[in-house]
């Protein structure tokens, strides 16, 4: 949502292009740094903690974003929101992909990825463009940090992984 929010940040905020350019390299440089901590702790804490560490990074992703929000015009809260909203988020590929192998019969990741990967670009597209027809920049960033959070309770009632419902293909 950052660069589709550049104009509104501009505007209400009175960012330059230097700063909103840093704001971005905070988000996409923690991003880049946790992704394999994310990958690394899927196999320290196994796949039957994987729902555990899922409802972590969408809590820490929704109450960062929510910070992102409340924080305004404040550069060096929304560079520190930025750093961990991008480390919670890039918490989605490792822990997303590792269920789909698990949860998913050899016959179907294909179509379960794809499903994933659009299901994905969908929801980036919808948030992007929400920005733009809210009145206020920080609409959007509340309503996904608080959609976010919500999330982070139901996991742990919802998604558990277990013997029975993990596919074991001849494949694997």
């Amino acid at each position: 949502m950052l660069s589709s929010s550049f104009p509104a940040l501009e505007q209400t905020l009175h960012l330059d292009v230097k700063m909103l350019g840093y704001f971005s390299l905070f988000s996409n440089l923690s991003y880049a740094l946790s992704v394999p901590l994310w990958g690394y702790a899927v196999h320290v804490y196994g796949m039957s903690n994987i729902h555990n560490l899922l409802s972590l990074a969408c809590m820490v992703w929704g109450l960062s974003t929510i910070g992102i929000a409340y924080s305004g015009a404040n550069y060096v809260f929304q560079a520190l929101f930025r750093c961990v909203n991008g480390a919670a988020l890039a918490s989605i590929l490792p822990l997303s992909q590792t269920l789909l192998v698990e949860l998913v019969s050899f016959s179907m990741r294909g179509r379960a990825f794809g499903l994933m990967m659009v299901c994905e670009k969908i929801a980036g597209t919808l948030a992007a463009v929400s920005v733009v027809y809210f009145d206020r920049w920080q609409n959007p960033y509340y309503v996904l940090g608080i959609f976010s959070v919500l999330m982070s309770l139901i996991i742990p009632k919802n998604l558990k992984i277990t013997s029975s419902n993990v596919t074991r293909d001849e494949t694997d």
